[in-house]
């Protein structure tokens, strides 16, 4: 954990040092015609400021359902990404509407600690599942299969080299 804190308080320092410092004494001298206006001074065309929040999501598209029976062939992913359950909290703290793009079930489902048992053994992960009835179709099932990767003792990790890749090209100037 001290090596995490170390690693962030360093990129943040990076981050901050890449910026570039503007020159303001060169810019007042380089353009002398320079003319202050407030926003009286505009007509309501002009007044008009963009909306800052460019926040857009891409829509979903519900899969179909497919028959174990006549496509047996399926992938699992084990991706742990819990963001969304985030934001979503953030637009209800906020008191806004959530955008039903911005929802993702897995990572809602993802975000909580399930408290699976540790793998025995050898194996790197241990798999567990539960099988039950749907409560909205009563026609079908739900299986539920989670799995627990092997809890690795961070006191003891070797020493890592981490690479930060900061970007301060004229297409990240703003």
């Amino acid at each position: 954990m001290r090596n995490l804190n170390f690693f962030m308080m360093a990129f943040l320092v990076l981050t901050i040092f890449s910026c570039k410092k503007a020159n303001y004494e060169t810019a007042e001298t380089a353009d002398s015609t320079a003319v202050a206006v407030t926003t009286t001074d505009l007509t309501p065309e002009e007044t008009y400021i963009p909306e800052t929040n460019t926040e857009s999501y891409a829509g979903l598209e519900e899969n179909p359902f497919e028959s174990p029976l006549k496509e047996p062939l399926s992938t699992f992913s084990i991706d742990v990404d819990n963001a969304s359950y985030t934001n979503i909290r953030r637009f209800i703290n906020e008191g806004q509407k959530v955008p039903k793009d911005a929802v993702r079930v897995e990572e809602m489902i993802n975000f909580f600690k399930y408290q699976y048992p540790q793998p025995e053994g050898q194996h790197p992960f241990s798999i567990n599942s539960e099988y039950s009835d749907c409560p909205w179709n009563k026609n079908s099932r739900l299986l539920k299969i989670g799995l627990q990767g092997k809890n690795i003792p961070m006191a003891n990790l070797p020493a890592s080299n981490l690479v930060f890749l900061v970007d301060v090209s004229g297409s990240m100037d703003e």
